[in-house]
């Protein structure tokens, strides 16, 4: 004789939850199977938010990465515009015009007098 429980249980967990709930007192069985559902209806709204979440951490990686793209383009173009602006004001300063001429006539009168 095997003793009890030693045979090879080919019963699926959820039929063996079932005989042990169908065993309780009624008032109980009620109760059992609503904290069942309870913890179903939990078990999938924390994998529903975890996969938001997961999904919200990818979208915030992509953007990230938009935003330090752009952040470099910001900056070249910056760089870019400052030295075409440097180079134009030069440019202008050598044509000769009245007020340039005044210009360097007061440039020359800061650097002498301060």
């Amino acid at each position: 004789n095997r003793p009890k429980g030693s045979e090879t249980d080919t019963r699926t967990s959820q039929e063996i939850l079932d005989e042990r709930i169908n065993n309780l007192e009624p008032e109980e069985i009620g109760r059992v199977r609503q904290a069942i559902q309870r913890r179903k209806e939990d078990d999938k709204a924390v994998r529903a938010a975890n996969a938001r979440l997961l999904k919200a951490k990818i979208e915030l990686e992509k953007a990230q990465k938009k935003m330090e793209e752009a952040r470099k383009c910001v900056e070249e173009a910056t760089e870019r515009a400052n030295a075409n602006i440097e180079k134009d004001a030069d440019d202008l300063l050598l044509e000769p015009t009245p007020w340039n001429n005044y210009y360097k006539q007061l440039t020359i009168f800061y650097d002498r007098e301060g």
